[in-house]
């Protein structure tokens, strides 16, 4: 759906249009990921160990305390692109519309409150309720995107709307399962000091990486313009359903990585070693159908087809390399290595494609993406070799 949706939004925007439309979404992807602060990884740890031992009220209070930090996050993010808007439009967008603005930090808003409620029933093992209201706010926006599309109203601004009346409207679905409860938090500053003790590296691992994963849009908008941004966002956009088929098999791996122990867990971990392996030989295969997907956005956007082709060669190593970022965070607990090396990235990632970009154009992002992916790889392994060898002589 998501493929559908950014097909038909480029086709009818054409690149210079998309390039602004992309480059909003690249702001909420990074605007959620910052307001995260790790909590969606917190739920996993608190909630699904408390649940498993049978602590049902302990579960139930960090849930309680780990809402009241997003939503204080949800708060001060929506003010800040709300009141700065007249600022914050001509430095990410290079335009005056103050909509642009307001637009993100609504969508930002929207995505970081769903996904506490679909993280919650992950969390509670409720998969299949989580999956549905995922896939169902890729519906309704997709469906608001092909109304508009048919009825020749489709320009930036209605396509912006429904990136944030989307998953507005499916977390007011959610409340019927999961409400929302106003109650106080016991021992609240015991809690709030475990939470952030745990996520702390992880919010910045996520923050990191999702600024190192979407700055190339905004810096190629700022640096060669909108019609460069929309041409590199279309291949951009395509590539990024990898991540969120890793991303969704993450969330179902953190869980189980918290609680094995010994001989089960290092034989989960080969387990999910041939899983990423599989995944690989998925994106093998997109690369070849990659010059169809991409013909059927329009001629104008024909440049396109080798850099998708070459994104998602960069996502194998991403691929690969999350059995151990998983097994290093949930099993071993060393959140701080994969949020050290996140931080260690990002400036590296900027001058990389500061520096590239005026030179190559969007090849210069599709380079700086594929060194990305492998420095993660290789360290991340690294380290579960280094962990590994440790506690076997335990």
């Amino acid at each position: 759906m998501a493929i559908i949706f950014t097909l038909f939004t480029a086709r009818g925007l054409e690149p210079a249009g998309w390039g602004i439309v992309a480059a909003a979404i690249s702001v909420i992807t990074i605007g959620e990921a910052i307001g995260d602060l790790g909590l969606t990884s917190s739920l996993y740890h608190f909630v699904t160990r408390n649940i498993a031992k049978g602590k049902k009220r302990t579960a139930q209070n960090f849930k309680q305390a780990l809402f009241w930090i997003r939503l204080a996050s949800v708060s001060l993010i929506l003010l800040i692109f709300t009141l700065f808007a007249p600022l914050i439009s001509p430095l990410l967008f290079k335009e005056s519309d103050w909509f642009l603005s307001f637009s993100s930090g609504l969508g930002i808003a929207a995505y970081l409150l769903l996904e506490f409620q679909t993280t919650i029933f992950q969390a509670e093992h409720k998969w299949k309720l989580a999956a549905s209201f995922i896939a169902f706010v890729n519906l309704i926006r997709l469906i608001g995107v092909l109304a508009l599309y048919f009825s020749s109203k489709l320009t930036i601004g209605t396509s912006l709307w429904m990136c944030s009346l989307a998953p507005l409207i499916t977390l007011g679905l959610t409340l019927y399962w999961e409400p929302i409860r106003f109650t106080s938090v016991k021992n609240w500053q015991k809690v709030v000091k475990s939470v952030f003790r745990f996520s702390g590296w992880l919010g910045l691992n996520r923050a990191a990486g999702a600024t190192a994963a979407r700055l190339d849009i905004l810096i190629i908008l700022s640096l060669v313009g909108a019609y460069e941004a929309g041409l590199f966002s279309a291949a951009k956009q395509l590539a990024v359903g990898v991540p969120m088929i890793i991303g969704s098999i993450a969330a179902v791996l953190a869980p189980r990585f918290s609680t094995l122990t010994e001989k089960s867990l290092l034989d989960y971990f080969k387990k999910t070693i041939f899983l990423s392996l599989g995944l690989s030989f998925g994106i093998l295969l997109g690369i070849f159908i990659s010059p169809f997907v991409i013909s059927l956005f329009g001629p104008k956007y024909q440049e396109s087809t080798l850099i998708l082709q070459w994104l998602l060669v960069g996502f194998i190593p991403f691929a690969i390399a999350t059995p151990a970022v998983n097994l290093l965070i949930y099993a071993f607990h060393k959140p701080k290595i994969i949020g050290l090396l996140s931080l260690f990235q990002i400036p590296i990632v900027w001058a990389l494609n500061v520096f590239l970009i005026p030179q190559i154009g969007a090849w210069g992002a599709v380079v700086v993406h594929i060194i990305w992916n492998l420095s993660t790889l290789i360290v991340a392994y690294l380290f579960v070799g280094y962990y590994l060898s440790k506690w076997k002589k335990h």
